[in-house]
């Protein structure tokens, strides 16, 4: 939506008068309130507030219940303009031609702050706005100044002609039924001259107000020395907002490092999305818990050291130097395994200060009762196919021919087989609670907040080759065509014979003929051969075209944007020389998606597919299932007005017409690499978000479908290891099949599980993209400068 430029006048704080001696410090404070006002009294305990100023009352609990269950208040998510941090909007239920209710101002804003839940109630019509777009319709009096809005009551007699489809409705906040995260913020401190009792949190994230802070909790030193302050990143808890003092209070809980530092900016990135930044390791108690029921699993943790050389300090020509072997530290690892955790004992060996690391490691030993229900694939050809440096394996796949109906052997046998994590994760304990807090892992460029413990996403659910796991696995039997002849969902055994690459299986693909040397491919275990893992990445790569094709062919979207992918380096190193602190970009590339990009996705989506199908049809209204609505209907005719008048033609009637505009330019090379790429990007501003959400909790069917997959039922199933959506599936699924009990899980309790993922899923997003720009940032920073391909040729 548009800048909003109105008549509307804020509420004017009084002027405080400043006596000459303070004269520059008022104005040096004044000079400093770029976006939020702090008012202020003489009377330093009523600092933010102003004579005669009060928010409007918040209504009851049963005020509001009332009022959603009849109509007269909307539930919905408070977003807040960055750019003008005056305007508000929560989505419109009605997609009445608008998607949004404006919220103007700090009174209708009431307190509220970006991503609350909050209950609004409309304004009456004279309260609405009218777009510029229909001034000259309207035949506007030449009085009224040029506006992207103009309100209905300031228009001369026009208010009953304006046709309703024209204005923009706007509502006031009556209600904060949720409020955001931790209410953390991010920012910077300056000082109150006018106030002895309070300093200022100016948060970086201008669409948070300023936050008042006793005086008491300033850092020593900040009235005599505020500008060594400026450089440093704060963190600061919003605590209270009355209703009579136009700014919050608060405290200031951390200093977070200088502004522009990686490891800073990073920090205060997790922290004000509020990302769960806790270790596992950390909490004695719930590792205790979790092992103890491992243990009755079968799981044996096995301790394992490596010696790490310590600092050595040598005397020569009065210099201290470090020991060192080809120019570089000595690390000793053992059992391949880098540990951590310093045992405070060190030994001497051969003359050599070490110290002793410890950590257990947990080995699986399958209880022999479960290979007497599961389906054996150890046997197989399994593999993985996951980025270099992935640690958690969730998916694994494999594919043979078999025997028809005719005894020819003109089938495919193709599986993928899941991570069983629910079989080790419990509902009823600690982790399953974090797990279900964090909602998903958080990727960042240079590391990742894992939403389970160690023990569980690198080693007991991890596929990793060489080592049997306990898998959760959709078998199709498929004809050349990719049709599908019949499905078995089960529990099965696996063992994985390579961790492939996405690059590994891409040489593969480029190269069918190439004889590849035993070191030019990952460690091949149980006695495959090279052969078979080439002809297993070959027929899974024939088979995933096929699905490619028929998925778009039914209304399937391709958003194939390149992404970033850095080289660093880390080149800051602790106290005991391990490197630690700074990663340094040194390299930039654009990652493109190959085949073997699309293999992995095909076989998944598929996977997602038929398990939604399974749950819709076994359980009804109790199925979590993933949607996508469809595109902002105003957006999306914006955007094909514009290409129109670019000479480019869009059809927009459904996904399929949509995807056939943008291939038409992917497969001419002058436009592959400009226009498609530019359409990629606008099509994207016209969608809606994809949802998490329970079946019982919408209206039907109808409004089950993912528009961006062109199909009716979708599900996330594929992923347990990191997202906590698909541990549901997984348990709902087993029930389905008698494995276990029915988790008895309500409509009220699944949906509710699925508005906190959608909220995580969200900020984990937002967590990847700013590590990328922060990285970015840092790598211009380095290099001065870069050479930039526009893509106007190959």
């Amino acid at each position: 939506m548009p800048v909003i430029e109105v008549t509307y006048k804020p509420y004017k704080e009084k002027k405080v008068k400043s006596s000459k001696k303070n004269k520059k410090s008022a104005k040096e404070e004044s000079s400093t309130n770029d976006n939020s006002s702090i008012s202020s009294t003489p009377n330093n305990n009523n600092v933010g507030k102003n004579t005669g100023f009060r928010y409007p009352a918040y209504l009851s609990e049963e005020e509001v219940k009332e009022g959603l269950e009849n109509g007269s208040l909307i539930e919905g998510i408070l977003r807040v303009n960055q750019r003008n941090t005056e305007q508000c909007f929560v989505d419109n239920p009605d997609g009445d031609g608008h998607n949004e209710l404006l919220i103007l101002g700090p009174q209708d804003r009431n307190r509220g702050l970006h991503g609350d839940l909050v209950a609004v109630k409309l304004k009456s019509k004279e309260f609405w706005f009218l777009h510029e777009a229909y001034r000259a319709k309207y035949k506007l009096s030449p009085r009224f100044p040029h506006a992207k809005y103009h309100r209905i009551s300031d228009l001369d007699n026009c208010c009953s002609i304006v046709k309703e489809k024209h204005l923009i409705k706007s509502a006031q906040v009556v209600a904060i039924l949720e409020k955001n995260a931790s209410r953390r913020v991010v920012g910077h401190i300056r000082p109150m001259y006018s106030s002895t009792a309070h300093f200022i949190f100016v948060p970086v994230d201008s669409r948070v107000p300023r936050i008042l802070i006793p005086i008491k909790r300033a850092p020593t030193g900040f009235y005599d020395r505020p500008q060594d302050f400026e450089k440093f990143l704060y963190l600061a808890q919003l605590q209270e907002w009355e209703d009579d003092c136009i700014n919050p209070r608060g405290k200031l809980l951390d200093n977070l490092g200088k502004a522009g530092d990686v490891n800073a900016e990073h920090l205060a990135l997790l922290l004000v999305n509020g990302v769960d930044v806790r270790e596992y390791e950390s909490h004695t108690q719930i590792m205790k818990d979790l092992r103890d029921r491992l243990v009755k699993l079968g799981v044996e943790y096995i301790e394992v050291k490596s010696e790490e050389l310590v600092e050595e300090k040598v005397e020569s020509e009065g210099k201290n130097k470090k020991k060192e072997k080809n120019g570089e530290k000595i690390r000793a690892v053992h059992n391949g395994k880098k540990m951590a955790g310093p045992d405070p004992k060190a030994e001497e060996k051969n003359g050599k200060k070490t110290t002793i690391e410890k950590k257990l490691i947990p080995e699986l030993n399958i209880d022999p009762k479960e290979f007497d229900y599961r389906r054996d694939f150890r046997k197989e050809v399994v593999v993985t196919i996951d980025p270099l440096t992935a640690r958690d394996l969730d998916d694994a796949l494999h594919i043979k021919r078999i025997k028809g109906e005719n005894g020819e052997e003109d089938c495919w046998e193709v599986g993928v087989h899941i991570a069983d994590v629910a079989y080790f994760l419990l509902i009823d304990t600690e982790v399953n609670s974090w797990a279900r807090s964090r909602g998903t892992t958080v990727y960042l460029v240079h590391k990742a907040i894992p939403m389970l413990p160690s023990d569980l996403c690198e080693h007991l659910c991890s596929l990793n080759p060489g080592v049997e796991r306990l898998t959760f696995s959709i078998v199709w039997t498929m004809d050349d065509e990719a049709n599908i002849l019949s499905t078995w969902f089960g529990r099965s055994v696996i063992k994985s014979c390579s961790k492939l690459s996405y690059e590994h299986a891409q040489d593969i693909i480029e190269n069918p003929k190439k004889q590849f040397a035993i070191n030019e491919l990952p460690k091949i275990f149980d006695g495959i051969k090279i052969r078979q893992i080439k002809k297993t990445i070959t027929n899974l790569n024939f088979i995933a075209k096929k699905l490619k094709r028929k998925r778009f062919g039914r209304g399937g979207l391709k958003f194939d944007l390149p992404k970033l992918r850095f080289d660093l380096e880390q080149i800051n190193k602790d106290e005991k020389g391990n490197l630690s602190g700074t990663w340094i970009p040194r390299g930039l590339r654009l990652d493109q998606r190959k085949d073997s990009n699309f293999l992995v996705e095909e076989l998944m989506l598929l996977a997602n597919m038929e398990v939604a199908q399974r749950l819709y049809k076994y359980y009804d209204d109790r199925a979590m299932l993933r949607r996508h609505p469809t595109p902002k209907r105003k957006e999306l005719k914006n955007m094909v007005e514009k290409c129109a008048k670019l000479g480019i033609k869009v059809d927009s009637t459904n996904s399929k017409t949509l995807g056939e505009s943008i291939e038409e330019f992917t497969k001419v090379e002058q436009y592959a690499y400009t226009v498609a790429p530019a359409l990629n990007q606008l099509l994207i501003k016209c969608m809606n978000f994809a949802q998490y959400f329970c079946t019982g909790a919408v209206d039907g069917p109808a409004d089950f479908s993912h528009y961006g997959l062109g199909v009716d039922f979708y599900t996330h199933f594929t992923s347990p290891i990191r997202r906590y959506p698909d541990i549901i599936v997984h348990r709902l699924l087993a029930a389905s099949l008698n494995y276990t009990n029915d988790p008895g899980y309500s409509v009220k309790q699944l949906n509710g599980i699925a508005m906190r993922a959608n909220s995580t899923k969200a900020c984990a997003k937002m967590c990847s993209e700013t590590s990328a720009d922060i990285f970015f940032g840092s790598f211009i920073r380095v290099r001065k400068y870069i050479n930039i391909n526009f893509g106007f040729n190959k």
